[in-house]
């Protein structure tokens, strides 16, 4: 049935929630999903630090503010 596919990044959140869950030993969950190891390990890596960005107090300040007009480099010049 097309509505059982199951894209690859949702396989990658499965895996992050069952091993998170404690669904079974790592290397079972590796071998359900068809992860090796060393990907599955950068695949947590990068789970665990978006988790952590995702907790931390995040600044509610613009990163910028596209109505500024920045002066021209040229436009600093002396006129004598």
């Amino acid at each position: 049935m097309p509505w059982k596919k199951v894209k690859p990044m949702d396989e990658k959140v499965l895996f992050i929630a069952d091993y998170l869950r404690q669904q079974g030993s790592f290397s079972d969950l590796c071998d359900h999903y068809g992860i090796s190891h060393k990907a599955t390990n950068g695949l947590l890596a990068t789970a665990s630090k978006a988790l952590m960005d995702w907790k931390e107090e995040q600044s509610r300040r613009p990163k910028d503010c596209s109505t500024v007009t920045h002066p021209c480099p040229g436009n600093n010049r002396r006129v004598a």
